[in-house]
């Protein structure tokens, strides 16, 4: 006999103005690691305000970008990153979060 399991319901998400999306480098396990962690910032710093979409297509290698979609504004473009990525640790993420507040 089979068992029938139910899907699982996530929780609704307050409706948004508008929507940030956040680009992040595809290069690796190990070294996706920093673009990973900054994306969760921004995805928390967000949560109520809008609406975070996580790299919606296909992200370049090396780049780290934040866009403003209902306006097309860029907040972040960090392009062309080497390892250590040392641009994109030198952000502040709480700086940034600001930034796509005041843009919304």
């Amino acid at each position: 006999m089979a068992k029938t399991s139910s899907p699982k319901k996530k929780a609704a998400k307050p409706a948004a103005k508008a929507k940030a999306s956040t680009k992040k480098a595809s290069t690796g396990s190990s070294s996706s690691l920093p673009f990973k962690t900054r994306a969760a910032k921004v995805e928390k710093g967000l949560s109520g305000i809008a609406k975070v979409v996580i790299n919606a297509e296909k992200p370049n290698k090396g780049a780290f970008v934040i866009t403003i979609e209902s306006s097309g504004k860029k907040v972040v473009a960090l392009t062309g990153l080497k390892r250590p990525f040392p641009k994109l640790k030198a952000l502040d993420m709480d700086e940034v979060v600001e930034d796509c507040k005041s843009k919304l």
